[in-house]
């Protein structure tokens, strides 16, 4: 859990839950048995929509911590929900690379 479980303990968060199942996970996982790394775009949607689902399950204000490549503002289309997303100067520097 990385980040989120630090700012549970920290007593920033009230609790961490899971955005997604090991299923999802292990589907969008582009890296293979073999080792190889293969970017499977169909998996990794369906993974980015299992989280918007698990999300709206919820009440309140939810934050969540994922690796730069997401992006969900495309997939957060409910007028009641505000996505905001955060990345670093240094991040964005080195991804467009």
């Amino acid at each position: 859990m990385g980040a989120a479980a630090q700012l549970e303990i920290s007593a920033m968060l009230e609790s961490v839950l899971p955005l997604e199942s090991a299923e999802a996970f292990e589907k969008a996982n582009p890296v293979g048995k073999d080792g190889k790394v293969r970017f499977d775009k169909d998996g990794e949607e369906k993974r980015e929509d299992e989280m918007i689902k698990i999300l709206m399950k919820e009440k309140g204000i939810s934050v969540i911590v994922l690796g730069g490549g997401h992006d969900l503002s495309d997939r957060m289309k409910l007028s009641s929900v505000q996505y905001v997303r955060v990345s670093s100067k240094q991040y964005e520097g080195v991804s467009r690379h």
